[in-house]
């Protein structure tokens, strides 16, 4: 969203401009003869309709951009395929963020593969902070069981939760501020999307969710 950002300065300092020239029209001397010729061309110009028109396309193009940017600023898409080094590396970075996790999704066997299960490190670590995992069919698994002795909380979790979406949320401060949620149906085989999410309103319907589980 930074090209929406430097748009948003562009039209701004634009609108900005407008403004100040037609201040300058409306202080010139009463007498036209008085003008030199900067303040003829400007008198012509800001005098007629067309800028009134210029300045209203600015102002909405500007409020637009600032209603794109604030909605697109509280989420973030991102695509990976399973087990690459990007798709391990994002996971790392963001389970690794301070305060209580909770991870919701069937199991949790994709934190590990035969070569690497340096995400499933991060969720050991994270058990001391505060782990809560609403598993699925994973519920028992070896996995689940080795973090649930870490002092992890394993819950069971609804299979119509589960059923087409996951879920990770962080909770620093126990106040949920950013939460990942996977969309099945979004899948393209060993590709997967998640939503990162910041708006409040998401957040606390998930929070009513969670607490009614």
């Amino acid at each position: 969203m930074q090209k929406t950002k430097i748009i948003c300065s562009i039209v701004t300092a634009a609108i900005s401009l407008l403004t100040i020239l037609q201040y300058i029209v409306l202080v010139l001397p009463e007498n036209p003869q008085e003008w030199n010729s900067f303040e003829v061309f400007l008198y012509r110009i800001l005098s007629s309709r067309s800028w009134i028109w210029v300045l209203i396309i600015l102002i909405i193009l500007l409020v637009s951009l600032t209603i794109v940017d604030i909605i697109f600023s509280t989420s973030k898409h991102h695509r990976f395929k399973v087990q690459s080094p990007r798709f391990k590396k994002f996971f790392k970075k963001w389970y690794n963020q301070p305060g209580k996790l909770i991870v919701i999704c069937d199991d949790i066997d994709w934190t590990c593969d035969k070569d690497d299960d340096s995400i499933f490190r991060v969720l050991e670590k994270k058990c001391s902070e505060g782990l809560t995992l609403y598993l699925g069919r994973g519920l028992n698994s070896e996995r689940a069981t080795q973090l649930q002795a870490k002092g992890a909380k394993v819950i069971q979790a609804r299979p119509s939760l589960i059923h087409n979406y996951s879920f990770s949320c962080i909770a620093p401060m126990d106040h949920y501020s950013n939460i990942i949620v996977r969309n099945k149906e979004k899948d393209i085989r060993q590709e997967v999307e998640f939503s990162e999410l910041s708006d409040e309103r998401v957040i606390a319907l998930l929070t009513a969710l969670l607490e009614d589980i």
